[in-house]
């Protein structure tokens, strides 16, 4: 008898450790979790974008532009996530000359009724997805400046 009321005790005093070895272990991740969260929170640590553009042609009033969107932050710089060419323009042909193998990107409307050109170039985006998506507003509105600041310095 003894020896079984011993085993029990035994048996509840290693039940009583691992538990509380457990619940010490998930405090200490949630102390984690919240300083993580506050680090993240003080230092506004959302994705940060940039747009860049150049004129790649011009015929008529059609203009031909090279769309970049990097996407930057601290471990890697500035790493290029889309990169497709855009037509925009009032006399711009719908016709497409180009070799429809090996396309990465299909082209396609943007919002404002710019024409991204289908692209070879691989990247992390197509920029027509990238644009059009409602949680990048931001950065669609940075595109309307880039190609209004180069439109207004021909």
């Amino acid at each position: 008898m003894k020896k079984l009321i011993f085993l029990m005790f035994f048996s509840l005093s290693l039940i009583a450790c691992t538990s509380e070895e457990i619940s010490e272990e998930n405090i200490s991740q949630i102390e984690n979790q919240q300083t993580l969260n506050q680090d993240i929170e003080s230092t506004n640590r959302l994705p940060m974008f940039s747009v860049e553009s150049d004129l790649v042609s011009v015929d008529d009033d059609c203009f031909i532009l090279n769309v970049r969107i990097y996407l930057h932050n601290e471990t890697t710089g500035k790493l290029l996530i889309a990169n497709q060419n855009v037509e925009t323009g009032d006399v711009c042909s719908d016709s497409e000359n180009m070799d429809r193998n090996n396309i990465y990107c299909d082209g396609g409307t943007l919002l404002n009724g710019d024409r991204a050109l289908p692209s070879k170039l691989k990247s992390e985006h197509c920029l027509t997805d990238f644009l059009n998506n409602p949680e990048h507003e931001g950065v669609y509105g940075q595109y309307l400046e880039k190609k209004s600041e180069l439109l207004n310095s021909l």
